[in-house]
């Protein structure tokens, strides 16, 4: 292991990421719209931010077991007005 980088991503379109030698992410809806994810095939919702119901955003958290893996997921916003951050920890890995 080389180290490890926290990375952040804005998300205002539905769009397919793969992530490579992750060990944990979060997405937070910040929309008014549920956000829909499918993370290695199996379905997600997010249900929308409403300020009168939640102090924070709604999220998904994978916390991960510490050791990387792939993960492949699509993640759909239901109109053009919705937004979601997707944060997320990777470890560099060097080559022996």
């Amino acid at each position: 292991m080389k180290g490890t980088r926290f990375s952040r991503k804005q998300i205002k379109s539905t769009k397919d990421i793969t992530i490579k030698n992750v060990t944990s992410f979060t997405l937070f809806n910040l929309g008014n719209e549920p956000v829909n994810m499918i993370v290695d095939g199996v379905p997600n919702e997010i249900p929308a931010f409403d300020t009168a119901l939640f102090y924070a955003p709604p999220q998904y958290e994978f916390k991960g077991d510490g050791f990387p893996t792939d993960i492949e997921m699509t993640i759909e916003l239901l109109t053009k007005a919705g937004s979601a951050i997707l944060d997320f920890r990777t470890i560099k890995i060097q080559d022996c």
